[in-house]
This record gives C-alpha cells, structure tokens and sequence, in this order.
C-alpha cells in the first residue's frame, strides 16, 4: 500500500486498486496493466433505472422529485489500514444528496488481498422520506471491450423479481450488444439469483475479471448505455454511440408490475428506502 496527496494505491502483483482521496472513490482497477474503468467508472450508489415505459412511471416520480436520478455524492471519511503482510482495507463513507431532504450515506469497506480479490461491504443509511427505489446497489462503468459476460443465475432472457418463474437457473454466456433492445430506450436486460458475473473481451488484449455475490445474491445488467442516456431518448435509433459497458449490480430490484394497464408491483416486489447491507467480491483473473 502506498499513498500520496491525491491518492490510495494498493498493488500486488499484476494487479492494482487505486482510490481517489478527493471523492473517496476507487479511480483505477488495473489487471495486467490495464484499467477496466473508464475515466469516470468507480463503483457509486444506483437506485434508479431508465423507467420502463409505461409501467414505471409512477415511480419515476418521485425519483425526479427526490433527485433519486442525479444524486450528487461528497467525501465525508477515508481511511486505509494495512491488516497484514497480504491484505489491506480502505473504508470510504460519502454522502449522497438528492432534493426534498432525501439522501443517502454509502459505507464502502474495501477489503483488498495478494491474490487480486477485493471484498466490498456495503452498507447504505437513508435520509428523509421513505419512498419507493428502482434498485439499491452500485453501478460500474466499464472499458467497452468487455463486451462478453458469462454467469450463473436466471437466464438467458431479461427477468425480474416478478417476472422470472420463466427463466431458469444456469450457466449463460452473452454478448454486451447482443440483448434484446426496446423500441423505446428504457432499463432492460436484467437478471434475478446470480451467483457470479464475469466479464471478458472478444479479442486478447482484455483481462477477464469476475464479480461473486454475497448469500442473498444478486441482480445484474450489463447494457451499452447509461439510464441517463436511455430515459430522455425516444427511438434506439437516436442513441448515442456507446463508448462503456455499464455494469449494475444491486441487492434489490424493483419488480415491473402492469400498471400501464393495471397494478403496481405486489408490495413482496418493492424496494423501500430502507438501510441495506450487502457484499460482493471482485476477483481479478490472469489474461487468457
């Protein structure tokens, strides 16, 4: 471990995991040499989604109330403690501020070993109203060359935790660009009771890195767009280029329910702004 004025690194060897100290968040996860974040990837808070026309919109809402959809983040504590010979942890606290008094704080507690795996401990307290949330969990922005992902959960098409009776459990390989994209841009490809994730380029020059989830599981997508991309976009067709793979990981999603034409989701398929605790695992792998 070592550290400057701008920044925590923790290396061993062919890997290393740099944090920012301005922000609080992780800057680099470099494997090999290479980053597998773009410039603004870090792990951050992610609780809403691109609302699925037209079912989503009474929860889109209160996310434009509550500024569920532009939170802005701020440092309030950073830490870095060496544990022993082969293990470090860096604790990184920030605050997320929407509108209206809602808010966020996300205790990150990265637990960072020799062998290239790096546990994180989640733990996120709200603040203000309790209200309805798309997701609870982190997004990661990715380099576009992880384009493949390979995992055991339900598959291989998108599911929900009220839409998934019809996916089984398994082990699926797709493509990033090759899921099934709505007319309209909305949150799609989405995927119930993984266990594990891992992600891998086409060609040789990307290192493959695998994410586990903690005993609760969890849910993923991984698209060629941001929600932020996607919401205000009428037609697929007026799309920006995508540049990253975003990778959404959360402990909890919210169901679909039919309210385009009938019921919200059943209350078992809400996720309320409850504090939440949740770990996942990232393990660097060697290069093919």
């Amino acid at each position: 471990m070592s550290q400057d004025a701008q920044s925590i690194k923790v290396a061993g060897t062919g890997f290393a995991v740099t944090f920012d100290k301005n922000t609080g968040l992780m800057s680099q996860l470099m494997k090999d040499g290479v980053n597998l974040l773009t410039s603004d990837g870090s792990p951050k808070l992610h609780l809403w989604r691109a609302a699925h026309r037209n079912d989503d919109m009474w929860a889109n809402r209160d996310w434009e109330k509550f500024g569920i959809n532009n939170l802005k983040n701020t440092l309030v504590d950073l830490t870095v403690e060496t544990v022993d010979k082969c293990t470090a942890k860096v604790t990184s606290t920030i605050k997320y501020d929407g509108k209206e008094g809602f808010g966020a704080y996300h205790i990150s507690t990265y637990t960072i070993k020799g062998d290239g795996s790096v546990k994180v401990d989640n733990k996120i307290d709200f603040i203000g109203l309790r209200i309805n949330l798309a997701h609870i969990g982190v997004r990661m922005i990715l380099d576009k060359k992880l384009d493949r992902m390979t995992y055991f959960g339900r598959g291989p098409i998108e599911n929900y935790s009220d839409r998934k009776s019809g996916a089984d459990v398994g082990l699926y390989e797709l493509g990033v660009n090759d899921q099934y994209e709505y007319e309209k841009p909305m949150d799609r490809g989405n995927h119930e009771d993984v266990r594990w994730v891992k992600f891998a380029g086409t060609g040789n020059s990307m290192p493959d890195f695998l994410i586990n989830s903690d005993e609760n599981l969890m849910q993923f997508s991984a698209l060629p767009h941001t929600d932020e991309q996607m919401f205000p976009v009428e037609y697929k067709i007026d799309l920006p280029v995508s540049t990253a793979t975003v990778f959404c990981l959360s402990t909890k999603t919210l169901g679909v329910g039919s309210n385009g034409c009938g019921p919200r989701p059943l209350d078992k398929y809400m996720v309320w702004s409850d504090n939440s605790q949740f770990t996942y695992t990232i393990q660097l792998l060697q290069s093919k």
